[in-house]
């Protein structure tokens, strides 16, 4: 390199609002490190006019340049792949054009390999031979100092206590926007996005201007006249997706919001809406794959995945049901485990951590009780279609966006509230006289109250005053509507389910004879005060099959495995029944909590009422 050629250029592409590395600030220190590197004279580089070169002796006194490259390289940062490579995010300025591109130590190891990624990336063209890029690699690797995390997936990152997203990023209630590279500098951290772009997830842009109040009042009037108290529920859920770490850390689960109805009555406006709180434009398309499911919980983090038309079908079509063939992952997705996989590699396995919450929207509500159970059920048919207000909605559709990070970025500030808020709920509804409900129905409900409560005080707290829920009234409204919501979901989930049909059927059969004591059945007192009954499998499936028209169960391996998901249902035992001793299944008659009633007959809460018949 020529210490006569100019030095007091500036790198192009630079961007003053970010922090520049050592590199890019001071060229002259650039050029200096290039002379150092190649003070054997060997190589050198033409600062102004982008380009490596070596001289050649044409004659005893003569020398001609012959240029390696039409381009020259700018260290920037180092970075992992997601498969651990390291990888090296170089800047390469020509005459004509600049880029920053990622080489892997491979790419970058090999003159060959070089060249295909600099021809691929742009018109930048590498014609050097293996030692003058060894060359280059010890400048590169002597110049880079500063290493970025790349993560991805969007979101919330647990780890830093981020907001993360291609356009901006919260931390404790600041914003920061990433450089031209797409790096943030956040706590002298250099964090990276990489995940793929989803346009049906677009993130809107970071909201400067604070909303007023009355117009933030207003918007919310809206929604409750539109949605009623599921406004509160719906609400609840984005919020509580916000915290879903924290939250799941207390519960070991998280419950889906689920509307149903059907079509036109509003389902996808609802989804569309209340996901402008999570920041998200959605476009709703059809039922996910099981790929698709996984990398989609995977990829965001602490926002919503829709799932519109999460419906049963129907002749043709039934072998695309969402929930008949997604089932186990999406109880997978309530407990939120991570989803696995194989690999072509045997000792390998990709996992896919469950990051995101579920929303589902379709017009037939799922027969599955586990995923009923599982979730926060809103009727469509409720919804009030009023075009004025829907129109008011969605022309200041920036308040929702708002709001949503105004709530991103405080989430530290309210989490404690939201989990004492949680214990606050849960300990009122223990006192309902609701001791029949199902522990997960009232733990699913008190999160999205919890949450929307929390939120409330935030927004009244900056607003220091009672924006929302002022009148006691209003607040014990909710608790009621919320209550009688609890009821519907246990009795859909414990009275409408195949298996509970099954059961009843069974009653039936056995109070006209057609299934014989001692013969098909046989009930059990045991010592500690409750009665089980014991159903020889095969003889109990076959007398139902040939009691239907269309039975629903086909084997009696299809009805075990839906009785297996019921709390009454307390497993397998030999027993002999009769001349046989089949592996019975054994079903819980009496209620625990109340064993001085069996005599009387008192079946457990969750069976059909005709178990009862099983006294005799």
């Amino acid at each position: 390199m020529k210490k006569n050629e100019s030095t007091n250029k500036t790198i192009a592409g630079q961007n003053s609002d970010r922090k520049l590395s050592s590199v890019e600030k001071e060229p002259k220190l650039f050029l200096e490190l290039m002379l150092q590197l190649h003070s054997d004279g060997t190589f050198f580089m033409n600062y102004e006019e982008k380009y490596y070169y070596i001289k050649e002796k044409i004659g005893k006194d003569e020398e001609v340049e012959v240029k390696l490259t039409n381009f020259i390289i700018v260290p920037l940062f180092t970075s992992k792949s997601s498969n651990g490579n390291q990888v090296y995010i170089l800047k390469l300025l020509s005459k004509n054009e600049t880029k920053v591109v990622e080489f892997e130590g491979e790419v970058l190891a090999m003159s060959a390999n070089f060249k295909k990624h600099c021809m691929n990336t742009g018109r930048f063209n590498w014609t050097g031979s293996q030692y003058h890029l060894n060359s280059l690699i010890d400048f590169i690797l002597g110049s880079i100092t500063k290493d970025i995390e790349t993560l991805n997936y969007k979101g919330w990152n647990q780890d830093e206590k981020i907001w993360l997203f291609p356009s901006h990023a919260y931390y404790k209630n600041k914003v920061f926007f990433p450089d031209e590279f797409g790096i943030f500098n956040i706590n002298e951290k250099y964090l990276k996005l990489n995940c793929d772009k989803n346009n049906e997830y677009n993130i809107h842009p970071h909201i400067n201007t604070q909303p007023s109040k009355n117009l933030v009042k207003d918007y919310f009037i809206g929604l409750k006249r539109l949605y009623g108290n599921y406004a509160h529920l719906c609400f609840g859920y984005i919020v509580a997706s916000l915290n879903v770490d924290a939250i799941f850390s207390k519960t070991d689960f998280f419950p889906f919001l689920y509307l149903f109805g059907k079509h036109g009555q509003g389902k996808s406006t609802v989804l569309s809406t209340f996901s402008r709180f999570a920041g998200m434009k959605v476009s709703l398309s059809s039922p996910p794959t099981l790929d698709s499911l996984r990398k989609g919980l995977s990829k965001s983090s602490g926002i919503p995945f829709i799932v519109d038309e999460a419906e049963e079908k129907s002749g043709s079509l039934k072998g695309n049901d969402f929930f008949k063939n997604l089932a186990e992952a999406i109880k997978n997705t309530y407990m939120r485990q991570p989803f696995i996989r194989g690999d072509k590699d045997e000792d390998k396995k990709i996992i896919y951590p469950v990051r995101g919450t579920l929303m589902l929207g379709g017009e037939v509500l799922t027969s599955v009780s586990a995923i009923i159970q599982r979730s926060i059920l809103v009727d469509s048919t409720k919804i009030v279609q009023e075009e004025q207000t829907y129109s008011f909605l969605r022309e200041n559709d920036t308040v929702a966006y708002w709001v949503g990070q105004y709530l991103m970025r405080t989430s530290h500030e309210w989490e404690e509230n939201f989990l004492e808020l949680y214990d606050e709920i849960m300990n009122y509804f223990r006192k309902q006289n609701l001791e029949n409900m199902h522990v997960r129905v009232r733990a699913n409900y008190s999160i999205f109250l919890a949450a929307a409560f929390a939120a409330y005080k935030q927004l009244n707290s900056l607003w220091e005053g009672d924006l929302f829920l002022s009148e006691k009234e209003e607040v014990k409204d909710i608790y009621q509507f919320a209550i009688s919501e609890m009821k519907e979901t246990q009795r859909l989930t414990s009275e409408d389910h195949p298996s509970l049909d099954f059961l009843r059927k069974v009653g039936l059969l056995a109070n006209k004879g057609q299934l014989v004591p001692n013969v098909d059945y046989k009930c059990v007192g045991d010592k500690d005060g409750n009665v089980y009954l014991h159903l020889a499998p095969s003889n109990v499936v076959d007398a139902y099959k040939n009691s239907e028209k269309n039975p629903f169960y086909g084997s009696s391996n299809k009805v075990v495995k839906d009785l297996q998901t019921q709390s009454f249902f307390k497993g397998f035992k030999k027993i002999r029944i009769g001349s046989s001793q089949p592996n019975s299944w054994i079903i819980q008659l009496s209620d625990p909590k109340n064993p001085e009633s069996i005599k009387e007959g008192l079946v457990h809460p969750e069976l059909p009422d005709t178990m009862i018949y099983f006294y005799r």
